[in-house]
């Protein structure tokens, strides 16, 4: 899910909490601003812990929060998460991803 830094919850990892300040959007408009080349990091089920790994049957929710997070950053206004992006009020245009 896409947010305002303002209302986003927040989420817990090994290492502590985080309030996700520096979210999707914000690294891809770092990315552009630094000429750096953004790329989408997907979770394929693999963890460090073999024993967490995800079976291949249960990624499809993966798998569309992967083909979201693209849609959102290289999608026309027309779709949903491109949609989204406008309506953030930020940012008509994709951003480039690699």
């Amino acid at each position: 899910m896409v947010y305002p830094p303002e209302q986003r919850p927040g989420t817990w990892s090994y290492w502590d909490t985080s309030t996700d300040g520096f979210g999707y959007h914000e690294f891809l408009q770092f990315c552009e601003d630094v000429g750096a080349d953004a790329m989408y990091v997907a979770f394929a089920g693999m963890t460090v812990h073999p024993d967490n790994n995800w079976p291949i049957d249960k990624l499809e929710r993966f798998i569309q929060q992967t083909l979201d997070a693209i849609e959102y950053a290289i999608g026309p206004v027309s779709s949903k998460w491109g949609a989204q992006r406008a309506k953030m009020g930020i940012r008509r245009h994709p951003f480039k991803i690699c």
